[in-house]
């Protein structure tokens, strides 16, 4: 009974991320070619998860990025850098 519970909980968990248009996070270059951004520290995007907007096309290694999460969560787009 409790396997069906946590199981019903994870579901209406799931379907309300599902429901969020997006999500705003932060990230940092961990490298440049291919490109690769650590997100909060926990999670490693690579090139085919990414959508960078042509005005960021060169970033380097180290940059701090602000990147919107697609409804999903399969792709972020790589909206801006971050001055810290």
């Amino acid at each position: 009974m409790i396997n069906l519970l946590e199981l019903i909980k994870k579901a209406a968990n799931e379907a309300v991320e599902n429901t969020k248009p997006v999500v705003v996070a932060f990230g940092k270059v961990v490298s440049s070619s291919p490109l690769k951004i650590l997100v909060e520290q926990k999670l490693n995007l690579d090139q085919e998860q990414l959508i960078v907007t042509d005005h960021l096309k060169n970033l380097a290694t180290g940059d701090c990025v602000v990147l919107l999460r697609q409804q999903g969560g399969q792709k972020y787009i790589v909206w801006d850098k971050v001055i810290l």
